[in-house]
């Protein structure tokens, strides 16, 4: 685990990246950062870590499964804010090792990363939006994840092969839970009904 320390603001946010073989890294900000704006009261539209998929989930979820990606478009923003494209693919390849991948379009391949593979049209500058798997139609498979679920981050695009490797959420997981953070709820899956 690697640990960097960021200034911001007067704030002192903790990067933490699990290991040189993962294309991930979790910063933690005070909330105090967002004093004065229009996130003061939270950031709509957050991802929970209810919303990562567990490793059960993970299991069940293959080859050819559908996928869905938001991120933002570099020179198509609004006039008063970025607006979201979503873009959608399937799953390509689970690769049972590290891969050699580069950072950038035509540069040699600089290092060794745990990735999945999706087809998907992702584009370069995209790198850790999320990537969900989208249950197919109404119908459920027994057995099946029958709900939309954080399946990773977007962490490379491959533009001419129409591909994008993906950094499999247990890792962004497992950087959130090496933090030790007092007090947080580190649950993953769907909310338990209560019983009445």
């Amino acid at each position: 685990m690697c640990e960097f320390r960021l200034l911001h603001r007067q704030v002192r946010p903790i990067l933490r990246v699990l290991t040189l073989i993962v294309d991930a890294a979790v910063v933690l900000l005070s909330p105090s950062v967002f004093d004065g704006t229009e996130y003061s009261t939270g950031l709509p539209g957050s991802l929970r870590l209810s919303d990562f998929a567990t490793p059960d989930e993970v299991k069940q979820i293959g080859i050819g499964e559908p996928i869905i990606s938001a991120g933002l478009v570099p020179g198509l923003s609004g006039e008063k804010r970025n607006y979201p494209f979503f873009k959608f693919g399937n799953i390509s390849s689970i690769p049972e090792e590290p891969v050699w991948m580069s950072c950038e379009p035509g540069k040699p391949q600089l290092s060794l990363v745990k990735v999945w593979f999706v087809a998907a049209n992702l584009i370069p500058g995209n790198s850790g939006s999320p990537i969900f798997y989208a249950p197919p139609g109404p119908l459920l498979v027994s057995g099946a994840v029958s709900r939309p679920v954080v399946l990773g981050l977007q962490s490379n695009s491959l533009v001419a092969a129409d591909l994008a490797g993906m950094t499999p959420i247990d890792y962004v997981y497992q950087i959130i839970e090496a933090l030790k953070l007092a007090d947080a709820n580190l649950t993953r899956g769907a909310p338990q009904a209560t019983k009445h």
